[in-house]
């Protein structure tokens, strides 16, 4: 989903865990990838989004509505600030490379998780 808001809650309502990707100017190298999980998320994604309501925000709503799953992690790969603010445009090789590598990562994760 792009830039989905409240809109989110209702993809991750009433299920176990759910894993969200996002890019985002972190302040970290792009390419970098950090990893939040649950209430972190909240406190920690200030200004990191273009949502309508910012993705923490949007959480902090589902947590008070009780649709948060038990498990909730972020990853977010950092993109060069130029690029969070230009139109759509192609990769760039720092960022298709951590892009890569956290699919092969979660698609392991998920893999071997049960359920």
């Amino acid at each position: 989903m792009d830039r989905p808001g409240p809109a989110l809650l209702e993809q991750i309502a009433g299920r176990p865990a759910a894993l969200l990707i996002d890019a985002a100017d972190t302040g970290d190298p792009p390419g970098s990838v950090r990893r939040l999980r649950g209430e972190d998320i909240e406190s920690q994604t200030p200004g990191w989004s273009s949502h309508g309501l910012r993705l923490g925000e949007s959480l902090a709503l589902g947590r008070a509505l009780g649709m948060l799953p038990a498990r909730l992690d972020l990853y977010l790969v950092a993109i060069d600030p130029v690029q969070a603010t230009a139109p759509v445009g192609p990769l760039t090789a720092p960022v298709a490379r951590a892009a890569r590598a956290l699919v092969r990562h979660l698609a392991a994760l998920v893999s071997v998780s049960p359920g």
